[in-house]
């Protein structure tokens, strides 16, 4: 197994990608994650490294303001950035699919068309990876915001719980509204891309946040799908709004990313709980939308971050991610990293990316190969438990080399 990273600044598709390939000491990648923004650059990048790499398994999403490598951040002055994280393992296996869906489909309360969309996808990066009907080691997942719940939902139905789903949605630039997927040479604004991986080495993961619990919101008592009705039978806004101490409308426009957060609870570590965190994203009269879904019973939690614990967090994932392997604890050197990183969380720590850096080469090792994505929504398993959607999240996966 090898891992490589190349990255490239240059704002005209064609030039970038092959900026890319001359960087690229690897010939034929097996599996190439793509990211950069802004959206309409990232799909025609990843269109064109399709096409020079056709044997590939290429998968991706537009990254909110550039990547983040071992090398540094990169993005223009202008916005545009290229990422490329390449592995090759020709004692692996790996397969993409990609299935776009209608915008309207996005909103609709019959989630059957996501579903066989989600299924669809599954089958086709099966068929490619040449593994049909088996479970894959872990699944790398790529959507547009809006049904990523649905999507992991139906995963589990088809691979099982136990099958690790790792991924985040597709961002815009800053200041932009444009996203994109891609997947196995198709791009699209609305739809899912996922990858089933069969790595001959081992792969660690972890996925948490970096925000701790302020104080108690109550139990939802009357919701549907994302939105909030009602908290202890009293309105959702009301109740809200008191414990942040100023209007949610206004928050949400001042982008106080680490005041907002909706912790819940989804299970222990070492007698202490362990959050799933949800973000406000409109007010309704009311109530309030959220990036993630919340159900009734439920209770939930005002959660609190500080600029110190979003950059330390990733140094933390990181290492929870070596040490779930043999070779982590015995102190091997990885050979590369994945990594999805809230879009959110990083307008929070924008002025300190490097730092943020330095702290993830600390774990991986100084020239260690990883690629980190700014993601609208962050998907993964947290403990024993299924995986789930969440937001202010951060995710990795660490790669070991056979025998390392």
């Amino acid at each position: 197994m090898q891992i490589e990273t190349v990255q490239s600044k240059l704002g005209q598709a064609s030039l970038a990608v092959q900026e890319v390939q001359a960087l690229l000491a690897m010939q034929s990648p097996d599996l190439l994650v793509v990211a950069g923004s802004p959206a309409a650059h990232f799909s025609e990048c990843a269109t064109l490294l399709q096409r020079a790499f056709p044997d590939a398994a290429v998968i991706g999403c537009s990254s909110f303001g550039g990547i983040l490598s071992e090398q540094g951040h990169c993005v223009s002055d202008s916005g545009d950035s290229l990422g490329v994280w390449a592995l090759s393992d020709s004692a692996g296996s790996y397969g993409v699919g990609m299935q776009a869906y209608k915008q309207q489909e996005q909103a609709l309360a019959n989630q059957e068309p996501i579903e066989q969309a989600t299924r669809n996808a599954l089958e086709d990066a099966l068929l490619s990876a040449n593994r049909p009907g088996e479970q894959p080691a872990l699944i790398w997942l790529h959507s547009s915001p809006g049904q990523e719940e649905c999507i992991l939902r139906t995963l589990e139905q088809e691979v099982g719980g136990a099958v690790p789903v790792i991924g985040g949605a597709a961002a815009p630039n800053p200041g932009g509204n444009a996203l994109a997927i891609h997947g196995a040479g198709r791009s699209s604004s609305a739809g899912l891309a996922l990858a089933v991986l069969f790595p001959s080495g081992r792969v660690g993961y972890s996925f948490h946040s970096g925000c701790a619990m302020a104080k108690s919101l109550g139990v939802v008592t009357k919701a549907q799908g994302r939105e909030i009705f009602e908290l202890d039978g009293r309105p959702a806004l009301q109740v809200y709004q008191h414990a942040i101490g100023q209007p949610v409308q206004e928050a949400i426009e001042q982008q106080r990313w680490t005041q907002l957060p909706v912790g819940r609870v989804i299970g222990e570590h070492h007698n202490m709980p362990v959050f799933s965190l949800v973000l406000p994203v409109a007010v309704k009269e009311q109530s309030i939308e959220f990036l993630a879904e919340l159900a009734e019973g439920e209770s939930i939690y005002l959660m609190h971050g500080t600029e110190q614990s979003l950059r330390g967090r990733s140094q933390r994932v990181l290492e929870g991610a070596k040490q779930m392997t043999p070779e982590g604890r015995l102190g091997s050197t990885p050979a590369g990293a994945l990594v999805v990183y809230c879009a959110c969380c990083k307008q929070v720590v924008s002025s300190d990316l490097d730092e943020v850096r330095q702290s993830m080469s600390a774990v991986l090792g100084e020239t260690t190969p990883f690629i980190t994505l700014f993601t609208y929504g962050e998907q993964g398993p947290l403990l024993e438990s299924k995986n789930i959607h969440g937001n202010l999240m951060i995710a990795a996966l660490v790669f070991f080399a056979e025998g390392a």
